[in-house]
């Protein structure tokens, strides 16, 4: 098992044991992890433990975004991030 793999299992058994405690607490969504790999075109992973539907996330980002400012940031960034990918991607090639 390579280094990768090995620290991808031990944030899924981190993320699962957090979601059984959770649990416990009654809490119903999830919990969530991004191992940045800034070298790696990816940029990396998101690890979630989820029970959130498609409904729940609008719920989710309502939560998280409560202004139209905060939409437009978001999509900037989501922009800036499927730009920046591709680029990295077209270096590659």
């Amino acid at each position: 098992m390579s280094q990768k793999e090995r620290k991808q299992n031990k944030i899924k058994k981190i993320m699962d044991d957090a979601a059984k405690l959770l649990e416990a607490e009654g809490v119903k969504y999830f919990i969530g992890v991004v191992d940045r790999q800034p070298k790696d075109p990816d940029g990396g992973k998101a690890y979630a433990q989820s029970d959130v539907t498609g409904e729940d996330m609008c719920y989710i980002l309502d939560m998280a975004l409560p202004t139209r400012e905060d939409l437009k940031n978001l999509g900037i960034w989501v922009g800036q991030l499927i730009i920046a990918r591709e680029r990295e991607l077209k270096k590659k090639k």
